[in-house]
């Protein structure tokens, strides 16, 4: 079965629990698809548009209540470079930072502001980390998951989710003087793997409704 498929599979079978089709004659294909491509929400569903830095469609994603798990699939299938990327839910909380997608040319999507984390948890541990999403040399990525424990989907709403240009090294590299470790090439570097995984750039948004 081709992701296309998996995928609007998945997003049936999640909005029809999620009360979003009814037996009225709606066609659950259909719907599924166009929930995919617009945002929604529902007692079980949230249903995100991704967006590049042009304010072009790249993708979208989901996050359903699943067995007491919050599970989040994420698709891309343009305008993303192959490679991995890190993906993360960002606070979308400084009203001084503006809200939402901001397509500022100077600081794309900066509004979102930082990691949605609770006070004192490392990057690595937020609770808006996820894992990082693969995009092949075809230009389509997939990834489902699910997000870290205890995070409810009532907490999502009005955050965002961004796609970054390059890995999240989860704050996972070894910096120090014995043999496996490395030597750090500057303050910067050390602090850019502690607040983001040294990520890089954010190059979509999509805000969860």
């Amino acid at each position: 079965m081709s992701f296309a498929r998996l995928l609007a599979a998945a997003a049936t079978a999640a909005v029809l629990a999620s009360g979003l089709v009814t037996s009225s004659g709606s066609n659950p294909k259909t719907a599924a698809t166009d929930a995919l491509t617009e945002p929604r929400a529902g007692k079980n569903l949230k249903l995100v548009r991704l967006v590049d830095t042009r304010g072009h469609r790249v993708g979208s994603a989901a996050f359903a209540r699943v067995n007491g798990d919050l599970a989040v699939t994420v698709r891309v299938d343009q305008n993303i470079a192959p490679g991995f990327h890190g993906l993360h839910v960002h606070a979308n909380n400084n009203p001084d930072n503006g809200s939402g997608c901001n397509l500022d040319a100077n600081a794309p999507f900066a509004a979102v502001d930082g990691h949605y984390a609770s006070s004192g948890q490392p990057h690595g541990r937020h609770d808006g980390d996820l894992p990082s999403l693969l995009v092949g040399e075809d230009g389509a990525g997939y990834l489902s998951t699910r997000t870290q424990p205890g995070l409810k989907l009532s907490d999502l709403s009005g955050l965002a989710i961004i796609v970054h240009s390059g890995a999240d090294n989860f704050n996972n590299v070894p910096v120090g003087g014995g043999p496996a470790e490395y030597t750090a090439n500057g303050q910067a570097a050390v602090e850019a793997s502690a607040n983001t995984g040294n990520a890089g750039s954010r190059v979509a948004c999509g805000v969860i409704g």
